[in-house]
């Protein structure tokens, strides 16, 4: 079967960017069928089910510009993903503009039109993700971003929040203090209640780290439980076994920890592989 290759050209420079993944493990939806994508040699690749490959060049970054982060997400509930994502100056850690495009699938080849763009220079973000915090099924927007606040004048990393109406964004909770200092975000629905919980590595004063996880609630987050504190937590994900879902740590040196609730208290599991 012949191959049609989809390449977006993007240049991803620069040693302190977040270096998307070059596994084929991320997901879009395009006309309600998944295909997955990958970047390779500052290439992204988009593969059906059978890995046939489709081809775009309409995504245009500057020369002088690099992808710092991308997403994709249904943001408009008709069955396709947009594409968000940072731009940055090359080898910045952090972003200039946040984009938006749409997506269509058009004679075999993958069409993306700018919807949306706005210059957050000015809030440092280096981070965007999507997540449903209310269980509506709207997409939320999250931009991690490093800056004071009105009411709190530390520069630091603080979660900003803004929802999508079809034309610009809306600001949906930008007080961005948690309760201790914020180092990466994960959105999963740990409690079981359909909607995405913020999933948090925080900073302590003695350089260990902490899991926090924090729920919606109206028009604010409200912390719901706090892991016991360890060194250099590498990576998160949420893994499910026998029904019961877990907060798998990964602390380097082959350690394991998975974390489960019960109540709002984490019971925790220790593995060394």
């Amino acid at each position: 079967m012949q191959r049609i290759l989809i390449l977006i050209f993007i240049f991803l420079l620069g040693l302190n960017m977040k270096q998307p993944t070059n596994n084929l493990e991320s997901e879009i939806i395009i006309n309600k069928k998944s295909y997955k994508y990958g970047f390779k040699n500052n290439t992204i690749f988009l593969y059906d089910e059978k890995e046939d490959k489709h081809y775009s060049d309409n995504i245009n970054i500057p020369d002088d510009k690099t992808i710092l982060c991308m997403t994709t997400g249904d943001l408009d509930d008709d069955g396709t993903d947009e594409i968000l994502l940072l731009s940055s100056a090359k080898g910045k850690k952090y972003g200039n503009d946040l984009i938006i495009y749409s997506t269509v699938i058009e004679n075999e080849t993958i069409k993306c039109g700018k919807i949306y763009k706005n210059d957050f220079t000015n809030v440092k973000p280096w981070e965007i993700k999507l997540c449903d915090l209310d269980g509506d099924n709207n997409k939320d927007i999250y931009v991690g971003v490093y800056k004071s606040t009105p009411m709190f004048d530390k520069v630091e990393n603080r979660p900003f929040f803004f929802n999508w109406n079809g034309k610009i964004l809306t600001k949906k909770w930008t007080g961005s203090k948690l309760e201790h200092p914020l180092e990466s975000v994960h959105f999963y629905d740990i409690i079981g209640d359909s909607k995405e919980e913020m999933i948090v590595v925080e900073k302590l004063e003695n350089t260990k780290e902490v899991i926090s996880i924090y729920y919606w609630f109206n028009f604010g987050f409200i912390k719901f439980a706090e892991s016991n504190s360890y060194y250099n937590i590498e990576d998160i994900s949420l893994i499910t076994q026998d029904d019961i879902k877990y907060i798998s740590l990964n602390l380097g040196r082959k350690k394991h920890i998975k974390l489960h609730l019960e109540g709002n208290k984490f019971i925790e599991n220790i593995s060394l592989d």
